[in-house]
């Protein structure tokens, strides 16, 4: 399998799940569902897979409108670790769109706590409450998203480190 192979098989993996996910799980359906009701319809479109910065800088990342080794676009992509809702229109998804870094989410499982996540910061925003330039709005809404995705279910703590059960550390 060459290097575009691969790449087009991971970016082909994340755009699979994405719509698994939204179309199976029911936490997702549900938030989904109200996002509808609130007049802001969110579907598969809404997500964009893309490769991070780091992938682009470095030269592997040659899936879609990112050619392997063209490093200018890598500013574009939004800089976070895994995952983003985008409060502001960019140059790769606009205003509502979820953005997530398919070579650091490989699993369904992965993307579908990003989703969750992500879809309460979509949530916050359809309701208006969230001012986009308010850093303590910011702070509220991935408080809310972190407890209400699933982020600080006792699992997810240990998978990170931050719990060790053994030694009595909590995070």
């Amino acid at each position: 399998m060459s290097a575009a192979d691969f790449l087009n098989e991971i970016h082909t993996k994340c755009v699979d799940h994405v719509r698994d996910v939204l179309e199976h799980v029911n936490t997702v359906s549900y938030i989904t569902g109200v996002l509808e009701q609130l007049g802001r319809p969110f579907t598969a479109d809404n997500v964009k897979c893309v490769p991070s910065r780091e992938a682009i800088a470095s030269g592997r990342a040659a899936v879609g409108a990112v050619p392997a080794g063209d490093t200018s676009i890598a500013s574009t992509v939004p800089n976070m670790t895994e995952a983003g809702y985008m409060w502001t229109d960019t140059t790769i998804a606009r205003r509502g769109d979820i953005v997530l870094h398919e070579d650091q989410l490989r699993t369904r499982e992965d993307i579908e706590r990003s989703l969750r996540h992500e879809l309460i910061h979509a949530f916050d925003d359809a309701r208006g409450y969230v001012e986009p330039t308010n850093c303590y709005h910011h702070a509220c809404s991935e408080i809310r998203a972190a407890r209400l995705s699933g982020d600080c279910f006792v699992s997810q703590e240990v998978k990170r480190g931050n719990i060790d059960l053994f030694s009595g550390r909590s995070c």
